[in-house]
């Protein structure tokens, strides 16, 4: 311990809040280099200079804390820290306990709080309930695990005025994103956890400007049971976002100029259902030649057609793929009545 404090105190300051913060895991836990590095943006650890984008600067921290063997580097992807976190149990989690959330006690502590992660075990319903983070003014960073809370609609819109929040992780089965959803426009990740539901984006998503990832484990522009028609303007774009993961789509005229939207993807996951456009005679796919920035595209194909609705075997339709040159990893998730051919 004393050659761990020797070289922890002659660590620069911008780097020891780096490796504090590795004390949310647990010792030998490993953690994702790409993940973290999201996570300290959104703390506003780093900063960009004249000669060195964010991504470089925090690079070099990683690469700093790495030779000061503060941290193992497994890989090129994952990090070893080696800290300890205690982590809560329910037995030891009673509803008098869960002060942080309550709304009729008065506290001062959580007040300039940065910075919130819980998981465990699952909450009771009479827990949830009680939640409330409207206090919690300056947080940049939330990560509600699922296993611990599903966010209902209460909770969210209060979520949705904290407007310092740059990464954000939640479980929720709501249907849309409020309206008080255009509070976030600091937000640089945002993932949700929805496992059973499909979360409708529009017309929310245009006002979280800043938005780097935009992860859901099953979300739609619009809502797919409904016919009105689909609006964007020339101005309708999120020229950061780089991460999409993962909205449903379907044969719908129009449904592309989404895309278009989203400039700089460089990563993208859906699914596509209603794969065949009759009017053409072959299996519908999305034109994506216009995204230059792609590099990954992941596609799982679904059929919705409950009663065999779709062309038989026997038509033969062949694929219409228009992929950007840029592009370096194709995968399908699920295989179709005929072998898909690509070749870059």
């Amino acid at each position: 311990m004393k050659v761990i404090e020797l070289s922890y105190d002659h660590l620069p300051h911008h780097l020891k809040l780096c490796f504090l913060y590795l004390a949310r895991s647990l010792k030998d836990t490993t953690l994702d280099r790409d993940v973290l590095k999201i996570l300290w943006r959104a703390e506003g650890f780093a900063e960009q200079t004249e000669m060195m984008s964010l991504e470089e600067v925090m690079e070099i921290y990683l690469n700093n804390l790495i030779s000061s063997s503060f941290v193992i580097a497994l890989n090129e992807i994952d990090l070893m820290p080696r800290t300890v976190v205690i982590d809560y149990d329910k037995e030891h989690f009673e509803y008098n306990n869960f002060v942080l959330f309550s709304s009729k006690i008065k506290r001062h502590s959580g007040k300039h709080l940065y910075s919130l992660a819980i998981t465990g075990d699952k909450m009771e319903d009479r827990l949830s309930d009680a939640c409330h983070l409207r206090d919690l003014r300056f947080l940049r960073v939330l990560d509600l695990h699922p296993y611990f809370m599903m966010v209902k609609n209460s909770l969210l819109n209060e979520i949705c005025m904290l407007n310092h929040l740059r990464f954000l992780c939640i479980g929720t089965e709501v249907k849309s994103l409020p309206s008080s959803s255009s509070n976030l426009r600091n937000l640089e990740t945002f993932v949700v956890i929805n496992d059973g539901s499909t979360l409708v984006l529009l017309p929310i998503i245009w006002d979280l400007v800043k938005l780097r990832v935009l992860s859901i484990y099953a979300c739609c522009f619009f809502d797919l049971d409904t016919d009105e028609p689909i609006l964007i303007t020339k101005d309708s774009k999120l020229e950061n976002l780089r991460v999409l993961e993962t909205p449903v789509l379907s044969y719908v005229k129009g449904i592309e100029d989404f895309f278009i939207s989203f400039p700089n993807l460089q990563r993208l996951t859906f699914v596509l259902k209603e794969l065949w456009d009759y009017s053409a005679e072959r299996y519908w796919f999305p034109k994506l030649d216009f995204l230059t920035e792609l590099e990954v595209l992941i596609a799982n194909f679904e059929s919705s057609n409950t009663n065999d609705s779709g062309p038989s075997v026997a038509t033969n339709w062949s694929w219409d793929f228009h992929f950007p040159s840029n592009l370096k990893t194709f995968h399908c998730l699920t295989f179709l009545w005929h072998p898909i051919h690509y070749q870059q």
